[in-house]
């Protein structure tokens, strides 16, 4: 990776962070001074419906006790039954029927709250607070207030569920808390792409493709895999593999997942460029960065290999 990051062309694009980087590839439109919709696209995969109104994910957390902090741990591990999140959902929509809020569990790590009107708060998006303390990452704007006081409510109403108290028994993590965040509606035109072929297994990547009706596929476990399952054409791959370990298993973790992507991803990728079965190549990073890289590009051997991080930073 670090030949492919030096010798190509950079540029620095108009966002960072992943959800951010896919709606700018499939030309959807981001609010300046709101959520990314994430929520409402998401939904529209999830249930097959693209109901109108103004959705946000409220997604099942599981909330850890930290150094005088709380930390949010990966919902995955809470592995919630059906019957489960049903049951959830039902208690959470008697609690709000008054205020017109309707909740939606329709798989076990992507819940929804479909609310009358759109809340004056901004969110930080779950795939950004995975691993971190909570603290000075809850709703925050006009309503802040009023949202922190929800939260408070439905960590209370959670505890005391008899979903949790099944769990507790059995020697469960709780289903603790809920986290709020990307709210907003259905895109009004929707996602475009020049790609003939999406890979993702994140539900954005997956639910753009779906609407801009280009076939999506899960990622291959390496290079080699995908070359044996690919025609030509253009083809978008989102490799999130070590989005997390950085934080859930500290430098050493983070250090592991990027030699595995090297292994089974770069290394295979920079033979067959030199060889010419990749015409090219693009690699977007998360801080916000594009790097193209053509067979003529690895020319450039004045350009040295450099520390990945430093690049990833210019």
């Amino acid at each position: 990776m670090r030949t492919l990051l030096s010798r190509a062309e950079r540029e620095k694009l108009p966002c960072s962070g992943l959800e951010a980087q896919l709606l700018w590839m499939f030309h959807v439109a981001a609010p300046a001074d709101a959520d990314l919709p994430i929520a409402a696209l998401t939904r529209a995969l999830d249930t097959g419906s693209d109901a109108p109104g103004w959705f946000m994910r409220c997604d099942p957390a599981y909330l850890v006790p930290g150094h005088n902090n709380l930390l949010l741990a990966a919902s995955d591990a809470l592995e919630i039954a059906e019957q489960e999140r049903e049951e959830i959902g039902a208690l959470l929509n008697r609690c709000y029927a008054d205020a017109g809020w309707s909740f939606e569990t329709p798989t076990a790590t992507r819940w929804y709250l479909r609310l009358p009107e759109p809340p004056r708060v901004r969110t930080h998006p779950l795939p950004e607070v995975l691993g971190c303390s909570i603290e000075g990452r809850l709703p925050f704007g006009e309503d802040a207030s009023r949202w922190h006081a929800v939260l408070a409510e439905v960590q209370m109403l959670l505890h005391g569920c008899g979903v949790n108290r099944a769990r507790e028994a059995r020697g469960e993590p709780l289903i603790n808390s809920l986290w709020f965040w990307g709210g907003g509606t259905i895109p009004p035109s929707d996602p475009t792409t020049d790609h003939d072929t999406v890979w993702s297994d994140d539900p954005l990547g997956r639910a753009l493709a779906d609407r801009a009706g280009v076939p999506c596929r899960p990622v291959p476990s390496s290079y080699r895999e995908w070359v044996a399952q690919a025609a030509a054409g253009e083809h978008l791959l989102v490799l999130n593999e070590g989005r997390y370990a950085g934080r859930f298993e500290g430098v050493a973790g983070w250090l592991n997942a990027l030699e595995r992507m090297e292994r089974g991803w770069f290394a295979p990728l920079l033979a067959d460029l030199k060889r010419g079965g990749v015409e090219r190549l693009e690699i977007v990073g998360g801080g916000g960065r594009a790097f193209r890289v053509t067979r003529r590009c690895l020319w450039r051997r004045w350009r040295r290999a450099r520390d990945i991080m430093a690049l990833l930073a210019e």
